[in-house]
């Protein structure tokens, strides 16, 4: 493309409501699509998923209903071919620990989850996956601004994750994280405010889970 051409977004010409909840995330590989939200508005209560299938002509097709898979809050998918992981807080407070579950996307679209295991404290947590490797990021405390954390892992063939130790990598609030193959960029609040500065990072996933982050982290937008 031109240096200067712009990518050109067509949205479909109407909204579809597909369920009720709370804090949806979503992820899609190749035409599959894994979708998590809160049953409530109140944190720390059911978690519950939607798989669904993107055809050729850009319509969903979703899975008759939903499936309660865990209790907890502020839930992020990601998902890599089949490998799907998910990460959550595990209480109402708004930070304390922090857990994943693995599963992997059947035949028919559905995903068979494994067991949930903490892996570290914190809030708002976000996660992404290349493959077998996966990236998490997370607030280090309750407050609305203060350290952000990652932490990188391996998927086993048994599901399990095994995790590096984790580090601080910025300030800010609310981080979310994306990756495709060894690229990796994080945004987030850049104030404690509700509305201000949004930031990026980009890095590079390392052999042995290290990860290499950009020197600085650059404004953006406001929002």
């Amino acid at each position: 493309f031109p240096a200067l051409a712009q990518p050109i977004f067509v949205p479909s010409p109407t909204s579809f409501a597909y369920e009720n909840g709370f804090m949806p995330s979503v992820a899609i590989s190749g035409t599959s699509v894994v979708e998590v939200h809160q049953g409530s508005t109140k944190a720390g209560g059911s978690l519950w998923y939607r798989s669904a299938l993107i055809q050729a002509d850009g319509t969903v097709i979703c899975a008759p209903k939903s499936i309660q898979y865990d209790m907890g809050g502020r839930p992020s998918v990601a998902v890599s071919g089949t490998n799907v992981i998910e990460v959550h807080e595990g209480t109402a407070n708004g930070f304390g620990p922090l857990w994943y579950r693995t599963g992997q996307i059947q035949l028919d679209g559905s995903v068979a989850w494994s067991d949930s295991h903490q892996y570290d404290n914190g809030g708002k947590p976000s996660i992404a996956i290349s493959g077998h490797d996966v990236i998490e990021v997370h607030q280090g405390t309750a407050n609305t601004f203060g350290p952000l954390w990652f932490r990188t892992g391996l998927i086993l063939p048994n599901g399990i994750v095994v995790w590096n130790n984790s580090y601080q990598y910025d300030n800010g609030g609310a981080p979310r994280v994306g990756m495709s193959g060894p690229n990796i960029i994080e945004v987030h609040q850049g104030t404690a405010n509700t509305y201000g500065p949004l930031w990026y990072k980009t890095a590079q996933f390392q052999q042995g889970g290290r990860v290499t982050w950009s020197a600085t982290a650059y404004y953006y937008d406001s929002g």
